[in-house]
């Protein structure tokens, strides 16, 4: 998907599948930027999320039986005045390049945990 913009609600997109690649897509005043409910291996380009409590949701339930995310990667992206960059119940495979991010307060949450930028870089 390409060149989206949309605005408000409870999930700005709510998505999952198995290989998959989103670039220009701007989210604003949404509770959750975006929820990725499973995937194997999703690329991120372009993203410019904004105004959202949580920038990516990362859980699928909270039942680990289910199919969770595999892989991210987040480039070429913008992240401005979200709370929480990512919530997450599993561990996945990170990665981002070239990415703008301010008024993050947490990084990283993975269940009740929350670590910093500066835990996540050390």
């Amino acid at each position: 998907m390409a060149d989206l913009e949309i605005e408000g609600g409870k999930y700005g997109l709510n998505i999952g599948n198995q290989q998959f690649t989103l670039r220009n897509i701007k989210i604003s005043k949404a509770q959750i930027g975006i929820s990725q409910i499973w995937n194997w291996g999703w690329l991120y380009s372009g993203l410019d999320i904004s105004d959202c409590k949580v920038a990516f949701s990362m859980i699928n339930g909270y039942d680990v039986g289910k199919l969770q995310v595999g892989s991210v990667v987040i480039i070429d992206s913008k992240i401005t005045n979200c709370p929480i960059f990512m919530d997450t119940v599993s561990r996945i495979r990170l990665g981002y390049r070239r990415y703008k991010a301010q008024v993050l307060l947490t990084i990283l949450r993975p269940g009740n945990a929350t670590r910093s930028l500066s835990e996540l870089v050390n």
